[in-house]
């Protein structure tokens, strides 16, 4: 199972070579991305990026199975490219900033309860053993006390 939902070379993949150099060079700009800079930059913005998925999803959706979604990878993408650029301080791009924005409403969605993630199966829900409505129950002195004023 996968660990995350998008990899540093989903992210290469969006941004291209040059603009994976551009969001993640940044400790020698010598033109390379390397490691501790990849670490930095671009796998930081993949976990912030799935720690906000997890939030807008979990109530509806099982995380740990949710991870490996096609759909959610390209969420993911969106999210973390433009992450990757703002970790150092620097300005993503317009069309990045317009993708990340339609990902985080479809997100919305998706924790609203207007749309269904493609490919996943929602949770169950599990019923409980606790009534959803409450009693009113008398003091133990045989009078309401407080009670008449507050109603549950």
């Amino acid at each position: 199972m996968q660990s995350t939902y998008c990899v540093s070379a989903d992210l290469s993949k969006r941004l291209t070579a040059g603009g994976l150099v551009y969001a993640a060079d940044r400790d020698d700009d010598d033109g390379v991305v390397n490691s501790a800079e990849s670490s930095e930059y671009v796998d930081s913005a993949i976990a912030q990026v799935d720690t906000e998925i997890d939030a807008a999803i979990q109530l509806k959706y099982d995380t740990t199975t949710a991870r490996g979604n096609a759909w959610l990878k390209f969420i993911a993408v969106d999210l973390a490219c433009v992450r990757a650029i703002e970790n150092g301080g620097r300005e993503a791009p317009a069309g990045l900033l317009e993708a990340r924005d339609r990902a985080r409403k479809q997100l919305e969605k998706v924790e609203c309860g207007e749309l269904m993630i493609p490919g996943l199966a929602p949770r169950t829900p599990t019923p409980s053993i606790y009534p959803n409505n409450l009693m009113h129950i008398p003091c133990i002195t045989g009078r309401d006390c407080e009670c008449e004023t507050a109603r549950y």
